[in-house]
């Protein structure tokens, strides 16, 4: 949660630089991937909290739960886990691309002399 907070605050920051017409579909496609990693961290949390609770349910009762659906579930939260990452690590990568590359932008214009007007 905090990571995710992290490239909001991020894209926050440089709002005003990414607000020109030319970076709003990367934005756009950008903040839109993040609600869906938001989605799918809440996904996750879900599925280890169901794999927790089965474990403590075997633990007080062997023989009620069934091992191997333990297993499964914990396998494919596990899964989940790490396509999460995997696109978090991407759309990290793809945010600080677009930081980095409008402090370029705005670097340039104060060297040509040139006012970047923050868009209203």
């Amino acid at each position: 949660d905090g990571e995710i907070l992290f490239l909001r605050n991020l894209i926050s920051k440089y709002l005003h630089w990414l607000m020109e017409e030319d970076y709003f579909p990367y934005i756009r496609t950008a903040l839109q991937n993040l609600q869906q990693v938001e989605k799918d961290a809440a996904v996750c949390r879900t599925a280890f909290q169901s794999v927790v609770t089965r474990l403590g349910l075997l633990i007080e009762n062997p023989f009620a739960q069934d091992e191997s659906r333990i297993r499964e579930g914990y396998v494919q939260a596990n899964e989940k886990y790490r396509e999460l990452i995997d696109t978090y690590s991407d759309l990290k990568k793809e945010i600080f691309q677009m930081a980095e590359q409008s402090m370029r932008t705005e670097k340039a214009r104060k060297m040509l002399g040139t006012p970047v007007e923050p868009h209203a």
